[in-house]
């Protein structure tokens, strides 16, 4: 059974932001990230659990991570309620994000 997969307003507005600092250099790459990141989002639905668990200051969290490029896809997996949360898509190479805990 597919998952149902859910765009937290956090996760938006961090792939807006994503989406606008390339599309004013390359709107067409920007356009191709979109697509990528969605069809990697896509794949939670069938595979929620293909992402490793996201550890922190070497805790263990609730999130797990998907790659895309460069680009991290956070999300949690709700398993009772067959749901994935995406919470933030976050650049490589910048520090950490902060989660509520």
């Amino acid at each position: 059974m597919a998952f149902k997969v859910i765009w937290t307003r956090r996760a938006e507005m961090s792939l807006e932001e994503v989406y606008d600092r390339i599309a004013t250099e390359d709107p067409d790459a920007a356009d191709r990230l979109l697509e990528g990141i969605f069809e990697t989002v896509d794949l939670l639905q069938r595979l929620p659990f293909i992402g490793a668990r996201w550890e922190r200051r070497g805790r263990r969290t609730p999130f797990r991570e998907v790659l895309y490029r460069p680009y991290r896809i956070f999300y949690r997996v709700e398993e009772p309620a067959e749901t994935v949360y995406v919470m933030r898509v976050w650049h490589g190479s910048r520090d950490e994000p902060a989660f509520p805990e």
